[in-house]
């Protein structure tokens, strides 16, 4: 199981900390994209999530890959088709009608053979009326933006305590039902 690194220092960082309600998991969730008759146009995987114990609700995705980043740009094609997926399915809820004026963001962890990376991808409310609204009226265009940090190489104790202080600081507002900052 290549996720195992990744799902396991996520585990122990997060684990024996007090007021952590988040919890990570390699279950390969599935969201589907489906048209507007539920006719499905994709359905992407993640290679394990992170999900709060309160509602269940998914908080981060992971996305595992044995090869270097770099020379795969095809895997950053994935996460971003995983991250419409799960935006798709599990919409952000939109208190304004000023869809241009509300930003969102989600959060992927990724590992790219011996290298970690933190994914934000940020979006407007107008972006998620084009992913799950068909019949909608465009005012403009609506875009997501990933936000890439790292790499931070696994052979380094001290970049992997430095990501694993990362993740430890994200998870616990994510406990707390907080959105990422």
């Amino acid at each position: 199981m290549v996720n195992a690194y990744l799902l396991g220092l996520a585990s122990v960082a997060t684990f024996s900390i007090e007021g952590v309600e988040a919890h990570w998991t390699p279950e390969r969730k599935g969201y589907k994209v489906c048209a507007e008759k539920g006719i499905k146009l994709y359905e992407a995987r993640t290679d394990g999530h992170m999900y709060l114990n309160s509602n269940g609700k998914t908080k981060a995705i992971l996305e595992v890959k044995p090869v270097v980043r770099a020379e795969l740009p095809r895997v950053m094609m994935q996460e971003v088709a995983q991250l419409a997926a799960w935006i798709h399915a599990e919409k952000d809820v939109i208190q304004d009608e000023n869809l241009a004026e509300q930003w969102f963001r989600r959060l992927l962890w990724s590992m790219n053979r011996h290298e970690l990376y933190i994914i934000i991808a940020e979006y407007i409310g107008d972006y998620v009326d084009y992913l799950t609204n068909p019949r909608r009226k465009a005012e403009g265009e609506s875009f997501m933006t990933m936000n890439q940090f790292g790499p931070w190489d696994i052979r380094s104790s001290s970049q992997v305590a430095e990501f694993a202080a990362i993740l430890l600081a994200v998870t616990l507002p994510f406990s707390k039902n907080l959105p990422l900052i």
